[in-house]
């Protein structure tokens, strides 16, 4: 597994059998028990158990440019910002900005937050 893989992997473990709560933006998005991720070609599939409904989701999103783990927090952040893609390139930054409408994806630029709630 490469270094890369292995950082998702040791930010989400913690998280295992937790109530979780999936925010984008600062922005509630899904709220459940995790129960289990696998690794997809460009993408992580969470399975999440949603008491409200009574029946397990499966949450697909893409393989993140940027992974933060705090524990301390109980804290994990997914980034997707454009920026954290081109890094210390700006001219890279302006040229994707200009060529691409804004995207359908509701990841697009944006940080996914993962946290534990009581």
């Amino acid at each position: 597994m490469n270094e890369y893989l292995q950082k998702i992997d040791e930010g989400l473990k913690p998280f295992f059998q937790k109530k979780i709560r999936l925010l984008i933006n600062d922005q509630q998005y899904k709220e459940g028990r995790f129960i289990l991720y696998t690794h997809g070609y460009f993408s992580l599939n969470l399975e999440v158990e949603n008491a409200k409904k009574k029946k397990t989701e499966v949450i697909k999103i893409p393989l993140p440019f940027e992974c933060e783990y705090y524990p301390d927090e109980s804290l994990l952040y997914f980034d997707y910002r454009i920026q954290s893609f081109t890094k210390e390139y700006k001219i890279l930054e302006a040229l994707i900005r200009k060529m691409t409408a804004p995207s359908l994806s509701r990841y697009y630029d944006k940080i996914v937050t993962i946290e534990v709630s009581q």
